[in-house]
């Protein structure tokens, strides 16, 4: 059995940019041009350097290559995708934990799969993926907790180059200012950071934002009007051309944002407001 990860010469929890990154250079050390010394090994290396990063690159071949080296065997077979398969009917809320646990890491998943068929612990499921969840944190992104849920966030949502950064800092920095770290990412990367920072309740960890709106009746079209008022604090009072019963109030225009996924961009005022 080939092992896909020892010919890129990365770790089994290696993120696809660094994947990418050591296929291209593998690639361009052993091109038959560079390497002049023994051009039929060259040729032998470029092959198994490029079945291995065609194997890592596709999400579900990645997948089947941690199944196996999770196994210590042959890899998995269908009898496990049966099982599996079926111990889901049984246990419905494993896909969910599964599919949470693979938009975080490939590998993670097949290992939260092995460890549930093996030790038929179903009703220890969540506690198993908070803890394979927890491991795979503390290792990507350091022993603090906003750090921890920063990545995690990033890698669900899909802001990969994100959690790379984090990685990245804590290598370069350490974890022991945390602060410091997510409020120079959120500089370098604006708008991934609303999202992942929202997604974690780390708003606050936002740069300041001065708004240009004054107070007045403003709209965002097909979606809400809204009232600021003098002390700044939006008051929405129609969503989806339907006036509400309860107004909805927000701090500030940033609050109202975030929550509706808008930019200030994409607000109207209103005449005569």
């Amino acid at each position: 059995m080939t092992d896909h990860y020892n010919v890129l010469g990365v770790p089994r929890d290696a993120s696809q940019e660094l994947i990418y990154a050591a296929y291209r250079a593998l690639v361009k050390a052993f091109h038959p041009d560079v390497f002049q010394i023994d051009k039929a090994f060259a040729e032998e290396r470029l092959k198994a350097i490029n079945a291995a990063f065609g194997a890592l690159s596709d999400s579900a071949k990645r997948q089947q290559e941690s199944e196996k080296t999770s196994r210590g065997d042959k890899g998995s077979t269908p009898e496990d995708a049966k099982n599996w398969k079926r111990v889901c009917e049984f246990f419905p809320t494993l896909v969910e934990m599964e599919k949470e646990i693979v938009s975080v890491n490939v590998e993670l998943g097949s290992k939260f799969r092995f460890t549930i068929l093996e030790k038929k612990a179903f009703k220890e499921a969540a506690l198993i993926r908070d803890s394979l969840m927890m491991q795979f944190a503390q290792k990507r992104f350091g022993q603090d907790l906003s750090l921890q849920k920063a990545g995690i966030a990033s890698l669900q949502l899909g802001f990969r180059r994100f959690a790379l950064a984090i990685n990245q800092a804590c290598e370069l920095v350490g974890d022991s200012d945390p602060i410091t770290i997510l409020k120079r990412l959120a500089m370098d990367y604006p708008d991934d950071a609303i999202r992942i920072y929202s997604k974690c309740g780390l708003q606050s960890l936002l740069p300041a934002e001065e708004n240009s709106l004054t107070p007045g009746l403003y709209r965002i079209k097909g979606k809400l009007s809204f009232r600021m008022l003098p002390d700044k604090t939006v008051v929405v009072f129609s969503e989806a051309n339907q006036q509400l019963t309860e107004f909805r109030k927000f701090a500030d225009i940033k609050a109202l944002l975030l929550t509706y996924g808008e930019t200030e961009s994409s607000i109207h005022r209103l005449e005569n407001s």
